[in-house]
């Protein structure tokens, strides 16, 4: 799978980024539901490096169920493993949507978006089983998206 961005190559230095020297970084990998992300990561990650995934966080901390509250409480914990990325001298891989470019920066200087159109991932997420409306949540990610 070809990320459709990637801005490794042009990326401050991790030292510039506030990583410690040992050569840790945050990479972001941002797409609809469906894309590939959790693959990409399991496919690119190496020995050590650590692995922040929304989805796989929300089932062993709640179980899968969704609230307002319960995302604010995940941001949060998002938030204070970005800033202990900074000190890990391995890679850190965030796996979020991030649809908007504001919301990619905000999150890494360092971004594999893996924008798969809406019709494969739709297909891609048919057989899940879980409930979830992913054809409107796919389509809303589309309608907000920015390059």
């Amino acid at each position: 799978m070809k990320p459709v961005v990637n801005r490794f190559l042009t990326t401050p230095t991790a030292q510039e980024q506030g990583y410690n020297k040992v050569g840790g970084r945050l990479i972001l990998v941002a797409g609809p539901p469906g894309a590939g992300k959790t693959t990409y990561v399991r496919e690119h990650r190496k020995e050590n490096d650590l692995v922040w995934d929304y989805d796989d966080i929300l089932g062993v901390v709640a179980g899968g169920l969704w609230s307002f509250d319960i995302h604010r409480t995940m941001l949060g914990m998002r938030a204070a493993y970005i800033e202990a990325a900074k000190q890990y001298p391995h890679t850190c891989w965030l796996i979020a949507m991030a649809a908007t470019r504001a919301e990619r920066d905000e999150l890494s200087s360092n971004v594999v978006l893996l924008a798969v159109d809406a019709e494969t991932c739709i297909a891609r997420t048919a057989t899940r089983g879980d409930g979830v409306n992913w054809p409107v949540i796919i389509r809303r990610w589309w309608e907000s998206y920015t390059y």
